[in-house]
């Protein structure tokens, strides 16, 4: 059963979190759900999602969790209920598949187990840049009916194994399959390289390839050794859900252009004519 104090004390907690405008309006939303004030969410929220914020918010508001972990766990959750509310508003519709009504055992829906996975994964995410991104896998997994109960818990899992620097090398290659080539070179002495940061980006690729999330041909057929000796492209459809889910597209450009300098990506001449066939002649 909902606590409504419990309920406000953690409301109170994700409002602090955002502050300003976009905590106003989150706030005036979750006070709208606080069963103390009649719960009226139905013309904010469609019921399924305002009784899930609830539900969810009820059960973290019982949880023993350090001030930082407070901190996580009330940004994603504001930052998703900000994001629905706004996707709603502009049109979008939940998705109406039992994601949010049925029964999975113990009187617990998927879309509950689904969220509370997510914002306890928020809670333990050191990287603190990753917590929009989480945010919008976690509001995206609303609308998208096309994603199963256990494709929703592999994403999350995925998510959450994936550094800000691997999320940043996806954002660089964009998502969508084009063949890329890193650039091998040995910097000259005096090249302003720093060669840790160079290592541990061509070791995230070499484990993004692993991952299946990027595509070697050197992998498949030579080795590890040749990983990074071949053209790149993203790997299958778990890179393209994530991509699309998290809205990598997002990353700021200052984060993302230094790795692509760093890995001199360059779009071979084959898919650029791919991509743009009238100019493959001459």
């Amino acid at each position: 059963m909902t606590n409504p104090k419990s309920f406000r004390r953690f409301t109170d907690k994700v409002v602090s979190v955002l502050g300003g405008t976009v905590g106003n309006g989150v706030n005036f939303l979750l006070s709208s759900l606080n069963p103390e004030m009649g719960g009226a969410a139905g013309a904010l929220l469609a019921p399924g999602i305002a009784t899930l914020i609830v539900e969810v918010g009820n059960e973290l508001s019982n949880r023993v969790l350090g001030p930082r972990e407070e901190y996580r766990v009330g940004a994603v959750f504001a930052l998703a209920v900000q994001e629905i509310q706004s996707r709603i508003q502009n049109g979008e519709s939940p998705r109406s598949d039992g994601f949010f009504t049925d029964d999975i055992g113990c009187g617990r829906t998927v879309a509950a187990e689904v969220w509370e996975s997510a914002l306890m994964k928020g809670a333990r995410e050191a990287q603190e840049k990753k917590l929009p991104y989480m945010a919008h896998l976690l509001a995206g997994l609303v609308f998208s009916s096309s994603v199963s109960e256990g494709e929703a818990h592999q994403l999350l899992h995925w998510a959450e194994g994936l550094t800000y620097q691997k999320l940043c090398i996806l954002r660089a290659m964009g998502g969508r399959p084009h063949f890329y080539y890193i650039e091998h070179r040995i910097p000259e002495m005096n090249d302003d390289y720093d060669y840790s940061v160079l290592g541990s980006l061509m070791s995230d690729v070499i484990e993004l390839v692993k991952g299946d999330f990027l595509f070697s041909w050197g992998h498949a057929f030579h080795g590890e050794e040749s990983i990074l000796a071949q053209p790149l492209t993203v790997g299958g459809s778990k890179s393209f859900r994530l991509y699309d889910l998290m809205q990598l597209g997002t990353i700021p450009v200052e984060d993302v252009e230094p790795i692509t300098k760093m890995l001199s990506f360059s779009m071979s001449k084959e898919a650029e004519m791919r991509r743009n066939p009238e100019d493959s002649s001459g």
